[in-house]
């Protein structure tokens, strides 16, 4: 059996401007969009309708975003090397931190909700609260992460431009990283 796409609806989400990533919010029945501006657009997943815009305190690009896993908050990360938490009912900053002196391209929640991983692009990795966004701790010096991910067990784990995957396991919050390095072909 070969199965087909077919396309049902486009959407014009943030006028004139490439969209960099699109978040399903909790219900399913309504998305956000972000990219090449600090506006989020908000949309009837269903009907394709605009429901609102979002200005955010982003100078720029928003470059990223994810829920928390309690589904409470949405983070996103820009290209002022800001990261900004809103919550989710009504789209107000919940927390936001200058984390980086250059873009960061990607942000993520621990599993479970109560640290943030977030790379920038000054070649540094910064783990923080949460609720406060104080660094708990930072690594310099890393070679182009563009990728970064918090497993269940505080392992963190980032992927370069070069191809290379390094698994990072958190000794103690707050003191060291250890780095448990291997390599795979991305």
């Amino acid at each position: 059996d070969q199965q087909t796409l077919e396309l049902k609806q486009t959407i014009e989400t943030i006028p004139g401007k490439n969209v960099f990533v699109v978040v399903f919010l909790p219900d399913s029945h309504q998305f956000v969009a972000c990219g090449q501006s600090n506006l989020l657009s908000l949309c009837d997943a269903d009907t394709g309708e605009s429901l609102r815009q979002i200005e955010t305190p982003f100078d720029g690009t928003i470059e990223f975003m994810t829920l928390s896993p309690d589904r409470s908050r949405l983070l996103a990360s820009g290209g002022d090397g800001r990261i900004v938490q809103l919550n989710l009912d009504d789209f107000s900053v919940f927390a936001q931190r200058k984390a980086s002196s250059r873009t960061i391209p990607m942000a993520k929640y621990s599993a479970d909700g109560r640290k943030i991983a977030c790379v920038g692009m000054d070649d540094t990795l910064h783990i923080l609260d949460a609720d406060t966004l104080e660094e708990l701790l930072s690594w310099h010096n890393l070679d182009a992460i563009h990728t970064v991910l918090m497993t269940p067990a505080n392992s963190v784990v980032i992927g370069d431009s070069g191809g290379v995957i390094s698994r990072l396991g958190i000794v103690d919050m707050g003191k060291d990283l250890y780095g448990g390095e291997w390599e795979c072909c991305l």
